[in-house]
């Protein structure tokens, strides 16, 4: 038996399934498997291996023993304690690991780099269906640096690295396991996604607001907000989680899990926009399924109840999740409209009654479909935090504050001043004089 004397807990250097640009502080919005939409963020792999130690470090999605065994030739010297337990110092132990990781990265630097940035047709295709065609090719994946993501064979052999720069996949080097077979594959996966489709489905997705929707709203041909059919089950209060349709048009793949990736990120993403532009809260359901101890009623009276331990979800019957077209809205009025002057006025009195939107919401849509590049992941990420507020008030006040205050950096914070030691605060407050100074004045914002 080898016993390690240290004195302070290791940290593994893999990263676990985390985006390239890291985590913390300001980092590129979570739109990954964690939230329902697509994200520049990588799937954990099935096992990272260290090079420092050569032992299998099992990630969170599952554990499997790894084929590389310890090799103790390199191991320094133990020292026995006489009672059949051997000791190993750790600074010890440190100098062996640090010969032995330098030794493993300088193989891997020896290689010759071959270059496939243009076999995957990086900057043509979309990064996120891109991740999808790998993954479907390469089920294992690992990061060794902050910036590479190594896509790997069952075998752990290393098949393509992609690189990545501010967020976006960059260029792509081969791996010894690259075949000219498993060449064609990708090359023939990624020239299908390529190719222009005339043909758009509808998909729908349900939502919730505090207020209930009693009418339609629809952005050209895009997307549509509707009310759920009359028969669905509806909260018999004012103030609850209402359900409501979203209509979002998609453009299909051959492929079920590109095609189901775009919809969860364009829903996610109007979701995050209708969060901000609209007064009543809009809640997204998540992709994990949560349960909850509820209270059942046994009888009309709603004065005996059965505790029971339940699932959350909203599945009503008779709702078509694909059609070709966006549904009619046949005996349906318009959602409410009101200036936005108004809208987000102190006494707009028409709002704790029925969802209303403001007459500027299709302006608001037309501004974040311009938008471009790391702009529109910017003001996403500013949604994002928003949303985040909404669902920490019933939790945390304190966390609340610190998503509103994420939600104005992302707006606020950028430029060459936000590296200098006061260009963050001095943003922010500068973002807060010209567009939120309150009344009467922002000479309260010091």
């Amino acid at each position: 038996m080898v016993i390690l004397e240290v004195d302070r807990h290791g940290t593994p250097i893999r990263s676990f399934g985390l985006s390239p640009d890291g985590v913390g502080g300001r980092m590129c919005m979570a739109r990954t498997r964690f939230f329902p939409c697509a994200a520049r963020q990588d799937r954990p792999p099935d096992l990272y291996l260290s090079p420092i130690l050569s032992q299998s470090v099992p990630s969170s999605r599952s554990t499997r023993t790894s084929a590389t065994d310890t090799d103790s030739a390199v191991l320094p010297r133990a020292a026995s304690t006489g009672h059949g337990v051997t000791k190993i110092g750790w600074p010890q132990l440190c100098r062996s690991c640090d010969d032995r990781s330098t030794r493993f990265l300088k193989g891997r630097h020896d290689m010759k780099k071959r270059y496939v940035t243009q076999l995957l047709h990086i900057g043509d295709i979309d990064d996120e269906d891109l991740m999808i065609i790998l993954e479907g090719v390469c089920p294992r994946t690992a990061q060794f640096r902050r910036t590479e993501v190594e896509y790997r064979t069952k075998a752990d052999e290393v098949v393509l690295t992609l690189i990545y720069r501010q967020g976006q996949i960059a260029e792509a080097t081969a791996g010894p396991a690259l075949t000219p077979a498993l060449e064609a594959q990708l090359a023939t996966a990624i020239e299908a996604e390529l190719q222009p489709r005339a043909e758009r489905m509808i998909r729908r997705s349900i939502l919730f607001c505090d207020r209930p929707v009693t009418g339609f709203w629809r952005y050209h041909d895009d997307f549509q907000l509707v009310p759920v059919p009359a028969n669905a089950p509806r909260p018999r209060e004012i103030h609850a989680q209402h359900p409501l349709m979203l209509d979002v048009t998609v453009e299909p793949s051959d492929n079920w899990a590109i095609t189901q990736q775009r919809t969860l990120r364009r829903t996610y993403d109007i979701a995050l926009v209708l969060s901000l532009a609209l007064r009543p809260v809009v809640s997204i359901p998540g992709v994990r399924a949560r349960k909850h101890w509820v209270l059942i009623p046994l009888d009309d009276s709603r004065l005996s109840f059965e505790p029971r331990w339940c699932q959350e979800g909203y599945f009503p019957e008779g709702i078509e999740p694909v059609t070709d077209a966006l549904p009619e809205t046949v005996g349906l009025d318009p959602i409410p409209q009101t200036p936005a002057a108004e809208y987000f006025g102190a006494r707009y009195m028409e709002y704790p009654d029925i969802v209303s939107v403001p007459l500027e919401l299709a302006d608001i849509f037309d501004i974040v479909e311009t938008l471009a590049g790391s702009e529109h992941d910017r003001f996403l990420r500013a949604c994002y935090w928003q949303y985040t507020a909404n669902v920490m008030w019933d939790y945390s006040h304190s966390l609340y504050l610190t998503s509103l205050i994420n939600s104005v950096e992302c707006l606020a914070t950028v430029g060459p001043e936000r590296k200098s030691p006061d260009g963050v605060a001095n943003q922010f407050k500068a973002f807060l004089r010209q567009y939120g100074p309150g009344t009467p004045s922002g000479t309260r914002i010091n």
